[in-house]
């Protein structure tokens, strides 16, 4: 399809809509300001409890979390996982769906020089987890598509310490004064609907030439990071 569009000078996207929206936006904004230093890891959510019976429940639909839920999912952590080429650890369950597909999603992506980046989409979490939390090495950042808090701290206002190997006080443990800043965002802050900002962007580079944003070589790696999930952890088709 990549080679075929080049061949016809046409413009050839994929409706990738999730890199606009707007915590997916503010997030990008507080990673690349730098504030929470480098960024050790990232966990997405995605959970609820409850069943489905409908025709996205079957393989032979093509159906399952992965290949319905995962490519929004995958395709945020690839963005901010950034260029290198990622370890993969998947493991996909069968839990309360009625089909032969899955409803429980475990990816891990690791390399060195990215962070590690945790992935879970799961119909069996009686407590969902907020959708984001970040760690970093200067601050961290939690919340969810509606809102998101972060916190970090600015090194030079820490007290000075030297390594001491002695035995400390009464057998204590070592107790950190922080001084932390925090920041906050609420989604009713912005007026940018994601989908409109698609069709914009896309309508910029149809009628003026400028670079595409969502390429398909970037949307050709979820796919090829759904494949990998699947081979790494098939399950048994049920009904043909």
């Amino acid at each position: 399809m990549v080679a075929a569009g080049n061949a016809a000078d046409t413009v050839l996207t994929i409706f990738q809509q999730r890199r606009y929206n707007p915590d997916f936006v503010q997030v990008r904004k507080v990673i690349d300001s730098g504030v929470l230093g480098r960024i050790v890891q990232i966990r997405l959510t995605e959970s609820k409890f409850g069943r489905r019976w409908d025709w996205q429940t079957l393989q032979k639909f093509g159906g399952g979390s992965l290949n319905n839920t995962g490519p929004h999912y995958l395709d945020l952590a690839l963005q901010l996982f950034g260029p290198n080429e990622p370890q993969v650890l998947c493991h996909l369950d069968r839990t309360l769906t009625l089909g032969d597909a899955d409803d429980h999603v475990k990816v891990v992506l690791r390399a060195e020089g990215s962070p590690t980046i945790d992935i879970e989409i799961s119909s069996c979490d009686a407590f969902p987890r907020e959708t984001w939390q970040i760690i970093g090495d200067r601050g961290g950042l939690s919340g969810t598509t509606r809102s998101l808090t972060w916190k970090w701290i600015v090194p030079d206002e820490l007290p000075k310490r030297e390594l001491d190997t002695r035995p400390t006080p009464d057998r204590s443990y070592n107790r950190d004064e922080i001084a932390w800043h925090e920041a906050s965002w609420e989604a009713d802050q912005t007026n940018q609907e994601a989908y409109a900002a698609f069709y914009l962007d896309l309508f910029q580079t149809i009628r003026h030439g400028a670079p595409l944003t969502i390429t398909p070589a970037s949307v050709r790696r979820v796919i090829w990071l759904q494949e990998e999930c699947h081979r790494l952890s098939p399950i048994a088709q049920e009904f043909n």
